[in-house]
């Protein structure tokens, strides 16, 4: 990757970007003047990367984590929005465009997503019969909506990045006071970005609702009804409501066979009567494979690449802290409902740049992360919403006049392809 150059601002709609951005007060007015940061993910590390590179933290910033190891298997989700890479490139200090051929090289092409679609398939059980696919929403020329990649790949070229600059702990750090004892400083900020919890820190609330999801890479099939540089959007409506996949064009240098990937996802209540987490997780592969198959696309590997999960969703509230020296990073950018409206890479990226600009501001973290994400929140509400209790009307519309419905949830570019 490129050396870092100075910083600029991506600007956009997306966000609610503070007018304080690049101001540097004096060191004295900082209210910190080290960082440590638990967890090694997107958010974390675009955090790291963009305070180790300023004067003002330079040699002041740990990661209370392990260096993240790459594997094949899908962990996370894997739609790289193109707005993502504006974020990513203001913090480490590089183009945007610099940051996507080292992501993708040669095969950006083969990631790239021009337009997307939506399919619907019929709610009995069995060889899906789908309503589609119906092109919905395109891309600008020149401007792709999105990139899918494993999500590993991305946290190594970050890793790659941060390494030059910030030392990795061995293990992850299990408290606040254990964090707080690896600060290069006197007066440390500790930003916590990890799910795992800490044993000094209050628990939050048991979350009510949860994501189950099952994802694969794929292989397009010679005349496929999905065409090449076309996502899709699938839904399918069971026990009242809606099981939700997109599919994208992929590119993985780990598994160079697929040049597509799928995931099937459903928000659960685990204390619903009759609940059973195993079941409803095959339920998503079957779904998943099947749409899959209708799509024109097959499972490539799926034994060593598959990734499913149960994950856990916060409130739909701001993300506040008990004390001043702490943020809960992981659960701000979570934006209360993971996965199901494809945009967790970007929102990582927002909160951790806005994060760290932030600090170096001499302003609030939390406030300024928790108002940049509204619109993001807002749009995973919305879309929540319609694939539980609006599930039926939202059925009835998307059967009539998919574009029209959809555009007001997803469509919007600014949400989607880089500024420039």
């Amino acid at each position: 990757m490129a050396k870092p150059a100075s910083s600029a601002v991506p600007a956009g709609r997306d966000a609610r970007l503070p007018r304080w951005l690049g101001r540097r007060p004096g060191r004295e007015a900082r209210r910190f003047d080290s960082v440590v940061i638990r967890g090694a993910g997107i958010g974390a590390l675009i955090c790291a990367a963009r305070l180790a590179r300023s004067d003002a933290f330079a040699g002041r910033v740990r990661i209370a984590a392990p260096r993240p190891r790459p594997g094949r298997r899908l962990v996370n989700g894997c739609t790289l929005r193109a707005r993502t890479l504006d974020y990513a490139g203001a913090a480490l200090g590089v183009p945007a465009e610099t940051l996507a051929d080292d992501l993708f090289g040669a095969e950006r092409h083969k990631a790239s997503t021009w337009a997307q679609d939506f399919a619907l398939a019929p709610p009995h059980p069995g060889a899906l019969d789908l309503r589609g696919p119906t092109p919905w929403m395109e891309a600008e020329p020149g401007r792709p909506l999105a990139y899918g990649l494993r999500n590993g790949h991305l946290v190594d070229r970050l890793a790659r990045a941060v390494d030059l600059e910030v030392p990795f702990a061995d293990t992850l750090a299990p408290s606040l006071e254990a964090c707080l004892d690896q600060a290069p400083g006197d007066r440390p900020m500790v930003l916590d970005a990890s799910h795992e919890p800490l044993s000094d820190v209050p628990a939050p609330a048991k979350p009510e609702r949860f994501v189950v999801a099952s994802q694969v890479p794929l292989r397009r099939r010679d005349g496929a009804a999905l065409a090449a540089g076309h996502s899709c959007i699938g839904m399918r409506h069971r026990d009242g409501w809606f099981d939700t996949g997109v599919f994208y064009p992929f590119h993985d240098p780990l598994t160079p066979a697929a040049d597509f990937y799928g995931i099937f996802y459903r928000i659960v209540r685990a204390g619903a009567p009759g609940f059973d987490k195993a079941r409803e997780i095959a339920a998503m592969r079957e779904i998943d494979e099947a749409f899959a198959d209708a799509l024109g696309l097959d499972p490539v590997d799926a034994e060593a690449t598959r990734g499913e999960a149960m994950v856990p969703c916060i409130p739909w509230s701001d993300v506040t802290t008990h004390r001043a020296d702490y943020m809960d990073l992981f659960r701000t950018y979570s934006a209360c409902t993971p996965i199901i409206t494809g945009d967790g890479m970007t929102r990582g990226a927002l909160a951790g740049w806005l994060c760290a600009e932030a600090l170096l501001a001499g302003e609030d973290p939390v406030s300024a992360t928790n108002r940049s994400l509204r619109r993001w929140r807002s749009a995973n509400r919305n879309f929540a919403r319609g694939m539980t209790g609006l599930s039926r009307p939202l059925g009835a519309a998307l059967r009539r006049a998919p574009r029209l419905v959809l555009r007001p949830v997803a469509a919007q570019p600014h949400m989607w392809a880089r500024v420039a």
